[in-house]
């Protein structure tokens, strides 16, 4: 796909892990091009840029290319492409706010509450600038909202969270929406409301398999096991994990598995699923396999163990995903409830020394 093709693309879609590769190539074919100081040449079949009029390209479609993926590198653990854009350099209105939204997306994961507020108030000044009747300005508004949501769940609101999911998930371009109904099932799970959870698990994975998403519908299908895990339902979660099995999740679904099928296989399953996830950089991945190895140890009566897995994985995903930091407060919290807040305390103790000795 041509570097104007895709950006049109990825306003008309919004933009998710799916598209990373194609972005790269993309943006690999500007770079090139802008440093050979010539036009691609539209009859080199090499050329995967190439334009039919062999015209440099537009300034802007570099631009544009270059603040979607800095979104994506905003919401990395160990990327950030996104440094160096100024939102008031940008030259319209659609551009601004999705450089807005991007900063503030960074700022959420260095958990920069300085600059989170300066973003707050850059979003909600820029805003009244998109014209509601442009796809690029939809698009920007729900980077805005996704991001805003991450914003608002570091803060603790979570009601205002899902108010900006939910207009998203209604709404949003393809890719944007899906990922606010896998952040809504998550949230959902955290408030045990699994037939909710299980609707927008289905409703993501559904989306993803008629657009060609597959990273998003494996992740979609990986919350579609947690959720039957939840429920105590072995063949859904067995169904939903099962296409995972030889694929890049297959450490996470394993654990997932194993909570129901293998109780006793659970902490070596849990143990590897954390590593392969961490480094992979999956923060998903991560926080699963610590939130059903935790309930493992935690119905076994192993409090120190469970939270051993729990608190590092709160801290790790905190500013990445806050929706999963979400879950394992409300994982940790249910802990704290059943034991007693003097056997937990006890238990945090442990597993804090224990956590420092490694």
């Amino acid at each position: 796909m041509k570097p104007a093709e895709l950006l049109d693309h990825l306003w008309r879609h919004g933009v998710s892990a799916d598209d990373r590769d194609a972005l790269a190539a993309a943006r690999d074919a500007v770079a090139g091009r802008a440093a050979a100081g010539r036009a691609i040449d539209p009859h080199d079949p090499h050329d995967a840029a190439a334009d039919d009029d062999a015209e440099p390209i537009d300034p802007d479609v570099a631009l544009g290319l270059q603040l979607f993926a800095g979104w994506l590198a905003a919401g990395d653990a160990d990327g950030d492409a996104s440094a160096g854009l100024d939102p008031e350099a940008m030259p319209d209105a659609e551009l601004a706010v999705l450089a807005h939204a991007m900063a503030l997306r960074r700022a959420n994961r260095r958990r920069d509450l300085a600059a989170i507020d300066a973003g707050l108030a850059a979003v909600d000044e820029e805003m009244g600038s998109l014209d509601p009747g442009d796809p690029r300005g939809a698009t920007a508004r729900a980077a805005v909202d996704l991001a805003l949501a991450d914003a608002a769940l570091l803060g603790g609101d979570v009601t205002a969270a899902r108010r900006c999911l939910t207009r998203v998930a209604a709404s949003g371009p393809p890719a944007f929406r899906i990922a606010a109904l896998l952040h809504q099932v998550i949230l959902l799970v955290a408030r045990d409301d699994l037939p909710t959870a299980l609707t927008r698990a289905r409703q993501a994975e559904r989306l993803a398999d008629q657009l060609g998403r597959p990273v998003q519908g494996q992740r979609a299908q990986l919350l579609l096991g947690l959720v039957g895990y939840a429920m105590g339902d072995a063949d859904a979660m067995r169904t939903a994990l099962a296409p995972l099995a030889s694929g890049p999740d297959a450490a996470t679904a394993r654990v997932i598995i194993a909570g129901l099928d293998e109780p006793d296989q659970v902490p070596a399953a849990a143990s590897a699923g954390i590593q392969i996830s961490s480094e992979r950089r999956d923060p998903l991945g991560y926080a699963l396999c610590s939130l059903v190895g935790g309930r493992c140890h935690a119905r076994r009566g192993r409090p120190v163990d469970a939270l051993v897995l729990a608190l590092p994985a709160r801290l790790h995903v905190g500013g990445v995903a806050p929706e999963l930091a979400v879950a394992l407060d409300g994982e940790i919290e249910a802990w704290r409830r059943a034991w007693g807040d003097e056997a937990f305390r006890a238990a945090e103790r442990e597993a804090l020394a224990a956590l420092e000795r490694r």
